[in-house]
């Protein structure tokens, strides 16, 4: 039952925006079911590595291929160059069970999102089998030598896991959330309880009370997490305690909760589960994407048909797939390992071929393939990134004062505040506004407003409170910019940071938000050029955005500061400015290139919206 939430939260129900603690409850599931195993024929003197491996490849290895081949054939058909290669580089590291790693490495900020990475979901069996590479060996050797020590080993190890995932979550989300040494502790828990080091629950009652507040953990996480918030760290307590609670509970004995999952329609979404992860996730980047399953329907028709062709994919790949491979008489040890080395090869060639022939852009037409090439575009020395623009991965520390904050003995002073979405402004503003020197302080996913903010990262926090608390204190600017990627949660903390500004005589020039679509705008444009049909720019765009900017100019106006609206300088009618000729200006869902940046710039000059 743990992918329910996962592929609900991944097709979007609104309600469900912690529904990604499915894959931590499951580490804790498996950590349990194959520790079980390991440790019960370890205590028997019959445990083997071969055959330990040997159920390992039946269980994962058959299912995975056919997906991967499936992605890399939709890729074909719909990915452009750039993505396409991206694609087969992430399906060459999952056959080698290291997409974790790779996409540790591609979680820069400007990296294409995860709504365009149709095998990003991979990077948790990543996780699983590395985890399954030393267990077995430490409970081999601690049966062996040192049978004593084995608890503490497991619970020390788990600690120290979860002490470093804590420690990375406010540092680098990206490794805590990618890397095995962040992740061990979940599966460890799960080791923990088959090692039965948990508390034994004799009673009935205390079995229904155990399943009970264990279930309650994993549903209010589910409810009532989301992804703004640091996780995994201790955040991942709650789920995985809950999970361990039930499954301690189970071992001693039936509760109703435990009736409850041994439900016929619930064992069998545990049957299929494995394929349903799989194939869920491929699907849905297909049709947010491209629309291959459905197009023109509303939002919850599309959920609808996408969920259900996950289901039935699942069905078909377990069927058809999975059971067939896990029958030792049909595929004996040898003839499995020969079809998973081949079948592995030929992915991996596949995925391989894709990298080397660059996305295959012949599949294109010319002028697709100049607007496409814009995918791979690199904002790093526009935004001066690890300078004035901090992303993550980068600290506080190596925010550039004197560059970055630097005044000017002849001009006037603007500070630009805010997070990407100011970043990629200070390109146009510095050459579209003679006579002012625009400084910059600016931070991944950092909205410039007073105290912290869900997802605030100890970075963003630092400049944040650098600039409000500390710089413009000290020293006075002619005006202070302030922009971002703003939704209507940012609303009161904007409010009180413009009343701050008021306070104390700043004069605030607040961008309100850029127009942005629901997929990366050289992708819609070079889509349009390949395919008869492909919607239209403008039924991609996210118009709900204009309400948002009606919303702010009114705010401001209140406030008695100036307001820029970015969204009325782009659109007339009947479209948007998004390209300049074979040029897109954004180079994503919505950051501008260098040339988006300076045409929007002297734009908003020419309509007298900057001093």
């Amino acid at each position: 039952m743990a992918v329910l939430p996962v592929v609900g939260y991944h097709a979007g129900i609104a309600p469900l925006s912690g529904g990604f603690v499915g894959v931590d409850v499951f580490f804790v599931i498996s950590g349990y079911l194959i520790g079980s195993i390991i440790v019960a024929e370890c205590r028997e003197g019959r445990f083997s590595l071969v055959k330990f491996y040997e159920r390992r490849v039946r269980r994962i290895i058959p299912a995975l291929l056919v997906v991967l081949a499936a992605t890399l054939a939709l890729a074909y058909r719909y990915s452009l160059p750039a993505e396409f290669e991206q694609i087969g580089w992430s399906a060459a590291a999952a056959v080698l069970f290291a997409s974790n790693l790779y996409f540790w490495q591609h979680s820069d900020y400007f990296d294409a999102p995860a709504e365009a990475q149709p095998l990003l979901h991979t990077w948790s069996l990543a996780i699983e089998e590395q985890f399954y590479l030393f267990v077995p060996l430490l409970v081999m050797a601690a049966f062996r030598w040192f049978p004593r020590w084995l608890a503490p080993i497991v619970v020390a190890i788990a600690a120290l896991s979860l002490a470093g995932s804590e420690l990375q979550v406010s540092r680098d989300r990206a490794s805590a959330f990618y890397l095995i040494h962040a992740r061990a502790w979940e599966l460890m828990l799960g080791l923990i309880v088959a090692l039965g080091l948990f508390p034994r629950f004799a009673s009935s009652l205390a079995r229904n009370a155990a399943t009970a507040l264990g279930f309650a953990m994993i549903v209010y996480a589910v409810f009532a997490y989301s992804s703004d918030m640091r996780f995994p760290g201790r955040a991942a307590l709650l789920p995985c305690l809950g999970a361990a609670l039930i499954i301690a509970a189970g071992r001693s004995g039936g509760s109703v909760v435990a009736s409850l999952l041994s439900l016929r329609p619930v064992v069998f979404v545990g049957l299929i589960s494995y394929s349903l992860y799989l194939w869920h996730w491929p699907l849905m980047v297909f049709q947010r994407s491209d629309a291959f399953l459905v197009s023109g329907a509303t939002r919850p028709v599309e959920q609808a048909v996408v969920v259900g062709a996950s289901f039935l994919a699942a069905i078909l790949s377990w069927r058809f797939v999975e059971r067939p491979f896990r029958a030792a008489d049909a595929f004996p040890r040898p003839a499995l390992f020969r079809l998973a080395f081949v079948g592995s090869g030929a992915v991996a060639g596949a995925a391989l071929a894709a990298v080397a022939l660059q996305g295959l852009p012949s599949r294109y037409p010319p002028e697709a393939r100049r607007i496409a090439a814009f995918l791979a575009y690199d904002p790093a020395a526009q935004y001066r990134v690890g300078r004035c623009m901090i992303p993550s991965g980068y600290r506080f520390a190596d925010f550039d004062r004197d560059l970055c904050l630097g005044f000017s003995a002849t001009e006037r002073d603007y500070l630009l505040l805010g997070d990407s979405h100011a970043a990629h402004l200070w390109h146009g503003l510095d050459r579209a506004l003679p006579g002012v020197n625009v400084m910059q302080a600016t931070a991944s996913g950092c909205r410039p407003v007073l105290g912290r903010q869900p997802g605030d990262s100890a970075w963003c926090r630092d400049l944040m409170d650098y600039v409000l608390e500390d710089f413009l204190v000290a020293h006075r600017v002619d005006a202070l910019l302030l922009a971002a990627r703003w939704s209507p949660e940012h609303l009161p903390a904007l409010r009180q940071t413009l009343d701050w500004a008021s306070d104390r005589g700043v004069d605030v020039i607040l961008f309100g938000p850029v127009v942005q679509y629901d997929a990366a705008v050289p992708r819609l444009l070079a889509n349009a050029r390949r395919f008869e049909g492909a919607p239209s720019l403008d039924a991609r765009r996210l118009d709900e955005l204009a309400a948002l900017d009606r919303r702010m100019a009114s705010m401001v106006r209140a406030e008695g500061h100036r307001y820029v609206s970015l969204w009325r300088a782009m659109c007339g009618e009947p479209s948007c400015l998004a390209d300049a000729g074979a040029e897109p200006l954004q180079f994503d869902y919505g950051h501008f290139t260098a040339r988006g940046s300076e045409t929007l710039a002297r734009l908003l000059v020419r309509q007298g919206l900057l001093p």
